[in-house]
C-alpha cells in the first residue's frame, strides 16, 4: 500500500473563524480531535498537495474536506462549491493573515483501459479544459467545459477543489480582493 507521513500544524484560530462565519451561509462542519486535544489523521490527499511547498516554508494549515458525494455528484455540486469559494474568498481577504491556498488538482483518472477507473474519451478533453482554466483563470473552462467532461466520466477527484478555488477567485475578479495571477506549472 501507498503510505505517506506528515505532521501538519493547524491554524486553529483561522479555522474556527472560517467555520463560524461560513456555517450560516453554507452546509459545513468543523472537526476537532477529541475536544481539540488529539491530532486528526491526514492522508495522501492532503499531504501530496502540501508537499509541493518549499521545505523551508511550513505554514499552519486548515484542511478543507469535500463530502464523499463529490465522487458521483461533483458536477451537481458546482453552484455550492462556487458559493463556498466566493464566501471563503471574502473572509480570507479580510483576514490580516497572509494565506496560501493549496488545492489538489488531480486530473482525469480515465486515460487507460487497464487503469483502475477504465477509459473514457472525455479524459483528455477534461485535462485540456482544466489546463486552459489554470493558464487563464477563465471560469468557463472549469465550470462548463471541464464540468461537461466530468459528467461524462472523467473521474477527476481534483475537480471539486478547482471549482471551489475558481469561486474564491471571483472575489478577485470582482475587484474586491487582493490581486493574483495564474501560472500553469505542468499539464501532462
Amino acid at each position: 500500500s501507498y503510505k505517506v507521513c506528515a505532521n501538519l500544524t493547524t491554524d486553529a484560530e483561522l479555522a474556527t473563524s472560517l467555520v463560524q462565519k461560513l456555517e450560516h451561509k453554507q452546509r459545513l462542519t468543523g472537526i476537532l480531535g477529541f475536544a481539540n486535544s488529539m491530532p486528526l489523521p491526514v492522508s495522501w490527499g492532503e499531504i501530496l498537495p502540501y508537499s509541493f511547498l518549499p521545505a523551508e516554508f511550513q505554514p499552519k494549515v486548515i484542511i478543507l474536506g469535500i463530502p464523499y458525494s463529490r465522487y458521483n455528484h461533483s458536477v451537481d455540486m458546482v453552484p455550492e462549491l462556487v458559493d463556498l469559494g466566493f464566501n471563503m474568498g471574502h473572509i480570507l481577504d479580510e483576514s490580516p493573515k497572509r494565506v496560501v491556498l493549496v488545492v489538489s488538482s488531480d486530473l482525469a483518472h480515465t486515460h487507460q483501459i487497464e487503469g483502475p477507473y477504465g477509459y473514457c474519451p472525455c479524459a483528455q478533453p477534461f485535462d485540456d479544459a482544466s489546463g486552459a482554466w489554470a493558464s487563464t483563470m477563465d471560469s468557463w473552462n472549469i465550470r462548463n467545459k471541464a464540468a461537461k467532461q466530468q459528467a461524462l466520466g472523467a473521474k477527476s477527484c481534483g475537480f471539486p477543489g478547482m471549482v471551489l478555488f475558481d469561486g474564491l477567485l471571483d472575489v478577485i475578479r470582482n475587484g474586491s480582493g487582493t490581486p493574483w495571477r495564474s501560472q500553469l506549472m505542468a499539464n501532462f
